[in-house]
């Protein structure tokens, strides 16, 4: 199957090769910069500051998250769905509404812009008992219940930090070079950037450069499971700006070094933010 191979790859999406996007159902993601192209309709966690970030995909920890339909709250309430489905089969077994139900929740999960089959499947099996049908919707606090136990374990590693008493979602450093060297050379741009990650103890999942002309700059960005590393360079100027952005237990500043040893650099301006901090 060699074409399937081809044409379904990240996630088990369809990539267009024409214009090499990946198709989520509600959204197109672009591979080579890590993102949707489109914003999400929704904010799901209001008070998550990776969450107000509407084209990331999977609160920019893909390898802790997956987002099969491009609608992050859809796979929320299927997953709960299916965690309310193994609570009913633990507690009354494999029944006809139960296994009709588990069945419909995992096609939901499956399929783009669907949600919420197993209580659709548990109403139309009561549809004709209205005291049923009244149970049938309190079992919605049942669900939501779990969706809360499910977000309480992931709360308690969302990679947020705790530094000088306050809490935050990670640094971002500000990063301009100037009279800096081989900012043309595309390999050593990338080596670089792969040094600057390996020193900051970060994960790597993909680099994208791009090299301009007439001028030699480079352009791209580096996507990491704890955020990013961009640049962007001015050869004729001899300048280069960067961005080093970085959550959990990464160390940002640990880049610096390996961008001075990399560029030479006659000055370095570095500024430091503390994106997400919370109040």
């Amino acid at each position: 199957m060699p074409y399937l191979e081809l044409l379904f790859r990240y996630t088990g999406q369809r990539e267009e090769n024409g214009v090499g996007l990946y198709y989520y159902g509600a959204r197109w993601y672009d591979g080579s910069l890590g993102r949707f192209i489109q914003a999400d309709t929704v904010v799901p966690e209001p008070g998550n500051p990776q969450g107000l970030n509407r084209y990331s995909y999977a609160n920019n920890c893909p390898t802790r998250y997956t987002d099969p339909t491009g609608h992050w709250v859809e796979t929320a309430l299927d997953i709960a769905g299916l965690a309310y489905d193994i609570y009913q089969i633990k507690q009354g077994g494999w029944t006809t509404e139960n296994t009709l139900s588990l069945v419909a929740d995992v096609a939901s999960l499956v399929l783009p812009v669907v949600a919420g089959g197993g209580l659709a499947v548990r109403a139309a099996m009561h549809a004709d008992d209205v005291a049923d049908a009244a149970r049938a919707v309190g079992k919605l606090d049942d669900v939501i219940d779990a969706a809360r136990v499910a977000n309480a374990a992931d709360d308690a590693s969302d990679h947020f930090v705790t530094r000088d008493g306050m809490t935050f979602a990670g640094t971002h450093l500000l990063v301009d070079l100037w009279g800096a060297q081989r900012l043309d050379e595309l390999g050593h741009v990338e080596a670089a950037l792969r040094e600057a990650v390996a020193a900051s103890r970060a994960t790597l999942l993909h680099i994208h450069l791009h090299h301009f002309t007439p001028n030699g700059g480079i352009s791209g960005v580096a996507v990491l499971a704890e955020s990013h590393i961009s640049i962007h360079t001015w050869p004729e100027r001899g300048y280069a700006a960067l961005d080093v952005f970085m959550c959990g237990n990464a160390d940002p500043q640990a880049a610096i070094p390996v961008l001075d040893r990399a560029f030479a650099p006659a000055r370095i301006e570095v500024e430091e933010l503390r994106r997400g901090r919370v109040k």
